[in-house]
């Protein structure tokens, strides 16, 4: 039960997380980064969306899914498996884009987003989490 409780906890975390960036974004506001770094050079550059979708839009629907998923596991047993395994998968394919965006920020832009840090520490939380459900 605590893996789903930490899983509930991360998503919604995460996309409050993202929430913020998106709604600062649409606001035109800037982005205070604490670590030294102008989040804003991130988060306008010409990575900043994907398929004409904004990351923080698709991580707050990535986040949202997983929480959603997370809610169906606690009231629909009978589809733990297959549930444990779409939660898996979407969290692996979160990590891994996860990982793209840092690379893309340490050795394209060159600057640093404290909100995407945080955001892929968050997602990389839920893939181990989300491993450990489905092999626990």
């Amino acid at each position: 039960m605590s893996f789903l409780a930490t899983f509930l906890a991360l998503s919604v975390l995460g996309s409050v997380n993202a929430g913020y960036i998106l709604v600062k974004h649409h606001r035109e506001e800037q982005l205070v980064c604490p670590i030294n770094h102008d989040c804003t050079i991130v988060t306008k550059s010409r990575w900043a969306d994907m398929l004409g979708i904004r990351n923080e839009a698709l991580g707050v629907i990535f986040f949202g899914l997983l929480f959603i998923a997370t809610l169906l596991l606690l009231y629909y047993p009978p589809w733990a498996l297959l549930i444990s395994k779409l939660l898996f998968v979407t969290a692996l394919v979160g990590f891994l884009y996860s990982l793209f965006l840092l690379y893309l920020q340490a050795f394209v832009i060159k600057n640093f987003c404290l909100y995407c840090i945080a955001s892929a520490f968050i997602a990389t939380l839920l893939f181990i989490n989300s491993f450990a459900l489905l092999t626990g």
